[in-house]
């Protein structure tokens, strides 16, 4: 048993702090301590991810502008005219409410009186000069047949809706936007060297901590409260923005797929991660603190065997 009056919270925290030991790097007598551990690795390699992924794309190019459109384009559909409406001229729409805010910009073009195998036509023609095309495939949030061609660090994004859907009657829409993969390999690199730097960052600290300390159980709690607001945050967020094509009626009703940082929930819930994140730093700081040597402190006996 600990002493001090304060042991009863020491125990039950000494169960259920995110405890990995030096050995195994999970501590497995409380299945609590290897859920936590995951979780704080989890939540915070997410965190990593997003920002290395963000950054990838703010050091991108542009999306294309009217002349590398049309140069993509014009040949597709001999004798409809090509019109490129709207030319994104940053990495990301910041002129939009907060909701779509660092959504991915975009270039957005149409051909009207399209015939209807157009579709087919310029798949077709984008898969002949070099680019990988998937699709075409139906989409019920769009209700209209898409195809998406990638080049190196382009995506080009072609959808023609079924019948008259928001007055596009059936016009043949185009977005173009900048997908480089070095952006998605940064996001892989920082996430899982971030899960994995917290992950020992815990067990280091979990090693060294002294629960007869008013700083340990503290600490843990402040911990587990950073979770309580992290997780659900990021859980909605994967799960209602999901990983499918999306129509962002706010700007241009073009095709979006919300970026890495929206499915984490970011900005929109950027006032409730900051909280979070400043309950785990300080949770942290306080676990270093408990590890801090005293002088003169007597340590209890260890009974032994007889």
């Amino acid at each position: 048993m600990r002493a001090g009056r304060d042991w009863y919270i020491a125990a039950v925290i000494d169960g259920v702090v995110l405890a990995p030991d030096a050995r195994t790097g999970v501590r497995l007598r409380n299945p609590f301590a290897v859920v936590a551990a995951a979780l704080t690795s989890l939540i915070c390699g997410l965190l990593f991810a997003a920002i290395a992924s963000y950054a990838g794309y703010a050091l991108d190019r542009p999306p294309p502008d009217e002349a590398e459109a049309r140069e993509i384009l014009s040949d597709a559909l001999p004798g409809v005219t090509l019109t490129v409406w709207h030319v994104g001229t940053a990495p990301f729409d910041l002129d939009v409410v907060d909701a779509q805010r660092y959504d991915l910009a975009h270039t957005d073009a149409q051909w009207s009186g399209a015939p209807a195998s157009g579709l087919a036509a310029v798949a077709d023609h984008l898969d002949r000069t070099g680019w990988t095309v998937t699709g075409p495939t139906f989409s019920g949030v769009l209700h209209a047949h898409v195809i998406v061609a990638r080049g190196h660090d382009t995506e080009v994004i072609v959808y023609q809706p079924e019948g008259a859907w928001y007055g596009l009657h059936d016009d043949l829409r185009v977005v173009l936007r900048r997908d480089p993969p070095e952006a998605a390999g940064a996001a892989v690199v920082f996430g899982v060297g971030g899960a994995a730097l917290v992950w020992w960052t815990i067990a280091w600290l979990r090693r060294r901590m002294d629960f007869t300390r008013h700083s340990a159980p503290i600490s843990a709690l402040m911990q587990i409260a950073a979770l309580v607001i992290l997780v659900p945050i990021v859980t909605f967020n994967a799960l209602t923005r999901g990983f499918f094509t999306e129509v962002n009626l706010t700007t241009v009703a073009t095709v979006v797929r919300p970026p890495l940082w929206h499915r984490v929930g970011l900005p929109s819930q950027a006032s409730w991660w900051l909280f979070g994140l400043l309950l785990l730093l300080v949770g942290l700081a306080l676990a270093l603190w408990s590890t801090r040597a005293v002088s003169g402190r007597v340590e209890p006996a260890v009974p032994t065997r007889p």
